[in-house]
């Protein structure tokens, strides 16, 4: 019986190691998404200095983004590289 519960207890602890390695993947495309309208939306119009702005922006947001979900990719594989 304690061997059924250990082994069903490192199948869940495995799973969650694995859908929480997926998140940050998540946001980086969530991210990219968000950027790609931004740009496709300031690319209609007119005005040069609002394309030049939002071309800014979503740099700076997929930059911050991309380095915010390395830092998080960090922590995970410490995390289960510390833990049995």
């Amino acid at each position: 019986m304690v061997k059924k519960i250990r082994d069903l207890n490192e199948r869940i602890l495995a799973r969650a190691r694995d859908v929480g390695s997926n998140a940050p993947d998540g946001y980086e495309r969530a991210l990219r998404g968000m950027a790609d309208f931004e740009t496709k939306i300031a690319g209609a119009s007119q005005l040069d200095w609002v394309k030049a702005l939002a071309a800014s922006h979503t740099t700076f947001l997929t930059e911050v983004g991309t380095l915010y979900a390395n830092a998080l990719r960090g922590t995970l594989t410490d995390r289960s590289v510390s833990e049995p």
